[in-house]
């Protein structure tokens, strides 16, 4: 990282950038997932969205039988860590074999250091804002990895999506979205922000989280949960029922 003196107001800044962004409206670009499946299919479209460095995303669909699918939810239903999640999703063929978190972990710091992301504007944001037991809505994390899923999602990345989408859907071309800052209001769900510079936190149930510089994927699955995460993010910020992480 590189050695920049910290000013109140960078920390300012930082603070009022994700709550202002966790509170903006979603309706406008919101992407409900609420797809079923009919009977009579015999596979199953799972979308996946590669978030990169560079903050552009790589789109790509996956096809799995029903019986893998009901499979697999079976198993995302006992998921308790990032490691396992990550091996799981391998194993069903939905992230590349070969992508290591360590990999996925490496661009979110060198994006971190492109953002300017100091170390001193970590700590000094962390002896302010860490943590507290006492207070359980709110949750801070630096250079930590995110897992979980739920299973009623909006979203609402701040980028270029929205405009993007709209481009793609009248001139039938395939441009890449780019996007900085990932929100996401969920329902049912529970997520986990962990292995980073504060300590480990998650947010379960009902929660709104904002990530900045988030690298890794976003999977769609019918039937099963509208959205599950796997990556690591510069920064991030959850407003819900925060809990502990227990591995």
């Amino acid at each position: 990282m590189k050695n920049n003196m910290l000013s109140k107001g960078s920390v300012v800044t930082i603070i009022l950038l994700f709550i202002s962004v966790s509170f903006q409206p979603v309706m406008a670009t919101v992407e409900p997932k609420m797809d079923t499946i009919p009977i009579d299919d015999d596979t199953v479209e799972i979308s996946v969205s590669r978030y990169r460095a560079d903050s552009s995303i790589e789109k790509y669909i996956v096809e799995l039988s029903k019986g893998k699918v009901l499979d697999l939810r079976e198993k995302l239903r006992n998921i308790e860590c990032p490691k396992r999640q990550l091996s799981l999703l391998k194993e069903y063929g939905l992230i590349p074999e070969e992508v290591k978190r360590e990999q996925l972990q490496q661009e979110m710091l060198d994006l971190a250091d492109e953002l300017d992301i100091t170390d001193e504007i970590i700590e000094s944001v962390s002896e302010r804002y860490a943590n507290n037991n006492d207070i359980n809505i709110f949750g801070f994390n630096f250079l930590n990895e995110v897992f979980g899923l739920s299973i009623l999602t909006l979203n609402l990345p701040i980028g270029l999506s929205f405009i993007i989408g709209v481009i793609n859907s009248f001139t039938g071309q395939e441009l890449q979205s780019i996007d900085l800052m990932f929100v996401n209001t969920f329902f049912f769900g529970v997520f986990g922000f962990s292995y980073g510079l504060m300590p480990d936190f998650g947010v379960g149930f009902f929660g709104i989280f904002a990530l900045l510089g988030f690298i890794g994927y976003v999977l769609s699955i019918p039937f099963i949960s509208p959205m599950i995460m796997q990556g690591f993010s510069v920064a991030s910020f959850a407003l819900g029922r925060i809990v502990e992480l227990y591995w």
